[in-house]
Parts: structure tokens; sequence; C-alpha cells
């Protein structure tokens, strides 16, 4: 979340372009965070049965991946899925 407010920051200066939309993974769960008017998206994993993810994270989930769609006019995502891979 620290570093979504430090790209819009730096795309308010300038620096980049703006932008709504930030995707990372995997953290071994699937999640959306709102931060302020952006969204924060974070890929599940394709594997469920990670002895490192269940001891050191505590959690698990059904293996997933994302799959976004994006229109490159309105440079926002319009449509996204969480495609379950069990």
């Amino acid at each position: 979340v620290k570093k979504v407010l430090y790209w819009r920051d730096s795309a308010l200066d300038g620096q980049f372009p703006m932008f709504e939309d930030v995707a990372c993974g995997h953290w071994h769960v699937d999640a959306t965070i709102p931060v302020g008017t952006r969204k924060l998206r974070i890929a599940g994993s394709p594997e469920s049965d990670n002895v490192w993810s269940q001891e050191f994270l505590s959690r698990t989930q059904a293996p997933s991946q994302r799959m976004l769609f994006a229109s490159p006019s309105k440079s926002m995502v319009t449509s996204e899925y969480t495609v379950r891979l069990d």
C-alpha cells in the first residue's frame, strides 16, 4: 500500500503516467485492496500445498490466477476474473 501511494504521488508530480490499477503476485492469497481511488490486485498462487506458505505465512488458498482485461483507451482494467486451477 505504501508503494502504491508513493507511485501515485510520483505520477502526480509528472514522473510517470497516472494509473488506476496495480497488479502483483503471487502472495499465496487472492485479494483486492482499495488504496484511495486505486486498486491493488494481488494474485493467488498456482499451487496450494506449499509448505513454506502454510508454515511461515499461515495462509493457503485453492490454486488460482487472475485474468484482467484492460482498455488501452481508458487506461484501466475493465473486467477481471479469478480463475481457479483445481
